[in-house]
């Protein structure tokens, strides 16, 4: 052991000061999780509660999957942590009373406004007016004396008088007389009853008292909790004669931004169900590059022409902790599912002459909703970010990228410690007269709903 340490003494004299630091901190770990003897029976390799610190157990004597020209070195690995949203109550239910008021309707009714009565009435006589004929004179008889010679005599014999016995018929004359046809009389006459028509309201239903039960209110909250705990792994590091390249890795595949721009809409797609809906993954050591074709079998079958590698990093020179794939560009309803046949890619079926010619008719073809899905696996937590991403930047994320991952990211293993996550990128051009496509800050479509529109079979849907 005294050896070893003289011997990584001697090579640190000629190592860049950030290395130095990065070598003893690992050899202090060494020593401090016992590499000489192994404390309180624990094997050496994994982190364990012992109040000195963290300890090793069940780690390789040495780094698996080395390459000669590499060097790797024992380092602690922090602990990482993620933000979670947790449902929470904060109200408990309980009931309020409320006061039903009374119902009324307006309806008419016939009342009677006076009673019914009697009175005694007096019916006069009546008379009626007849003709009657009565005799002013009785009939008689009478001698008259005729003189004349109209009497048949004997003409032997005349007369000079003749007497004659007349009969005279009595006398008559009509007159009118008015007699009695109705003695009078007394009548009991009854008087009805007399109504009148009102309107006036009506209960229909009297007032009642009514429990509410008012549900208990839950809000999501955000916790901080530990994704992974720390651990004591290999690292590759760079040595004297044996440099890691990062600035070759940083040339050969470009960058995502980081943090990335403010997305749309965001969907986590749980590890577990990533490693279940990827086929023929290997069974001993699951990798990045494992991972990624599994994005890209997913986006292939999605119908997804084109999609370009970025390597995540922390800045320039820094060791990638993750990659991304930006898919194609794509125009969608309102609903989210892609626009059919050609209309879904027309972007991409033109040939400008000039990149820049692209990048610039991007938005401009026409009016619609246009969608970027970017797929983030990393192992540090995607944090936040107020920038809201160009039309012109998201329109080059899925041509600009690399065409495949590295090897270094490749051999990376995928560990409980990466999340895998798709970003959703929407803007909206309202009609052709607008210039630019704006972005949409919040989508009204959920992450996961915007994957499942697009039929993309990852995280279970």
């Amino acid at each position: 052991m005294l050896s070893l340490f003289s011997y990584k003494k001697v090579k640190v004299d000629y190592m860049p000061s950030k290395l130095i630091t990065t070598f003893v901190a690992s050899v202090m770990l060494l020593i401090d999780a016992g590499c000489s003897k192994e404390p309180n029976g624990v094997k050496t390799g994994a982190i364990s509660n012992n109040p000195r610190g963290p300890t090793i157990t069940e780690l390789t004597a040495l780094p698996p999957h080395a390459k000669p020209g590499e060097c790797w070195a024992k380092v602690y690995v922090p602990p990482t942590y993620t933000t979670v949203k947790e449902r929470v109550q904060v109200r408990a239910a309980s009931e309020r009373l409320e006061v039903v008021p009374a119902e009324y309707e307006w309806v008419e009714e016939r009342i009677m406004v006076k009673e019914a009565s009697s009175e005694l009435v007096i019916v006069p006589a009546e008379f009626a007016v007849r003709e009657r004929t009565i005799e002013t004179a009785p009939s008689h008889t009478d001698w008259e004396v005729k003189e004349s010679a109209d009497c048949d005599v004997p003409s032997s014999q005349p007369a000079r008088d003749v007497f004659c016995l007349v009969a005279h018929p009595p006398e008559q004359r009509t007159v009118r007389e008015e007699y009695l046809v109705k003695p009078p009389s007394v009548e009991e006459r009854t008087i009805p009853a007399e109504y009148q028509t009102v309107r006036k309201q009506r209960l229909v239903r009297a007032a009642t008292i009514k429990k509410v039960a008012i549900p208990a209110e839950f809000a999501e909250v955000e916790r901080t909790v530990k994704a992974s705990e720390a651990r004591i792994a290999w690292k590759r590091v760079a040595c004297e004669g044996h440099l890691l390249e990062t600035d070759n890795l940083n040339s050969q595949i470009p960058s995502f931004e980081w943090p990335p721009p403010a997305y749309s809409a965001i969907a986590r797609l749980p590890r577990s169900l990533i490693l279940r809906d990827c086929h023929q993954l290997p069974v001993d050591r699951i990798t990045l590059s494992n991972v990624g074709d599994c994005i890209v079998d997913a986006l292939t079958n999605a119908g997804y022409p084109r999609y370009s590698y970025y390597q995540l990093t922390s800045g320039p020179g820094e060791i990638p902790f993750g990659f991304a794939i930006a898919a194609q560009l794509e125009r969608i309803k309102d609903d989210g599912s892609p626009e059919e046949g050609d209309r879904r890619f027309e972007l991409s079926i033109r040939s400008p002459s000039k990149f820049s010619e692209y990048i610039h008719s991007l938005f401009r073809a026409t009016s619609g909703r246009y969608r970027v899905i970017v797929f983030m696996v990393t192992s540090s937590p995607i944090p936040g970010s107020t920038v809201q991403a160009s039309e012109s930047v998201a329109g080059k994320w899925p041509i600009t990228g690399a065409s495949d991952l590295p090897d270094l990211i490749k051999q990376i293993e995928f560990e409980e410690r990466f999340q895998c996550s798709a970003l959703i990128y929407e803007f909206v051009r309202p009609t052709a007269d607008d210039e630019n496509a704006e972005p949409v800050p919040a989508s009204k479509i959920p992450g996961i709903d915007h994957l499942r529109k697009a039929k993309i079979p990852l995280g279970g849907l």
